[in-house]
């Protein structure tokens, strides 16, 4: 039984997790998780919150998040519960079935249209951006760390979820990029900047730029999007050298399990190995 203020708690447990050195985003997701938790039981009058309130939201949310996402919520609010000294407010995950195919990754044919389309639409940022995402396995996060001095490199260290990894910058990229810096007069800092030239550009606005590149190419909105560039250099990486282990690092997976959902076909590509067997 959870008696205490949410609201009170949840600026101490912000504080916490600070210290346990979690990223901004994490944190940022966490606190609206708890909040919307807080909202709903202020709406229903729900003063106490106990294991049978937790069962019942837990049942009403399933309406409006697809598993994985509901899943992703109950580990927030499970989270904030044990460091409340609540733990029996824990609710189990839903069980997902691992599916058979990974779809919504687009081809080589399409990433290749998508990049010439920009190119064509004198969008070279949000080209430059695609090229990076599909060539190196980047997260859209981590291109704060895309510097003009990364590019004499050619590679770049970057941290995520207390994990260091080196990437690299593939040599026709880097040139790419020092062209594109040269023609803007940038000489130190973020490439990728918003107004703030010490900040990432928006995610937000990368998103839309991705969105209007879609269109243009007539490729189905709502499939391109930054995760299914990482996606595609996944798939690409395990199509050319096979070695799982080896792209867990670069994608900095924790566990390999994770890294060999690559491993599995698109509907599409099995039905091409049925019509020829």
């Amino acid at each position: 039984m959870f008696t205490g203020s949410i609201p009170e708690l949840l600026h101490r447990y912000t504080e916490y997790l600070s210290l346990q050195e979690k990223a901004e985003a994490t944190i940022k997701k966490y606190r609206h998780d708890i909040q919307t938790l807080y909202s709903v039981c202020m709406a229903q009058h729900i003063m106490v919150i106990t294991k049978e309130t937790m069962i019942t939201y837990k049942k009403w949310s399933a309406k409006y998040y697809k598993p994985a996402s509901l899943n992703s919520m109950l580990i927030s609010l499970d989270g904030f519960f044990s460091w409340a000294g609540e733990p029996e407010l824990r609710v189990k995950t839903v069980r997902i079935q691992k599916r058979s195919c990974l779809n919504g990754i687009f081809s080589k044919q399409e990433y290749e249209k998508l990049l010439g389309t920009a190119k064509m639409t004198g969008n070279t940022r949000i080209y430059l951006i695609m090229r990076l995402l599909g060539s190196t396995g980047i997260r859209i996060s981590e291109l704060c760390y895309i510097t003009v001095k990364s590019l004499q490199d050619k590679t770049v260290v970057v941290q995520n979820k207390g994990k260091f990894r080196e990437i690299f910058i593939p040599d026709m990229l880097c040139e790419e990029l020092a062209a594109y810096c040269l023609h803007r007069g940038q000489h130190s800092g973020i490439i990728f900047h918003g107004r703030n030239p010490a900040k990432l550009l928006d995610k937000a606005k990368i998103w839309r730029e991705l969105q209007k590149v879609a269109q243009a190419a007539g490729s189905i909105v709502g499939t391109v999007h930054a995760q299914n560039f990482r996606h595609f250099f996944a798939k690409e990486y395990i199509s050319r050298y096979g070695n799982i282990a080896d792209l867990a690092d670069i994608l900095g997976h924790s566990s390999i399990e994770t890294t060999r959902i690559y491993t599995r076909t698109t509907e599409s590509e099995k039905k091409n190995k049925n019509k020829c067997a």
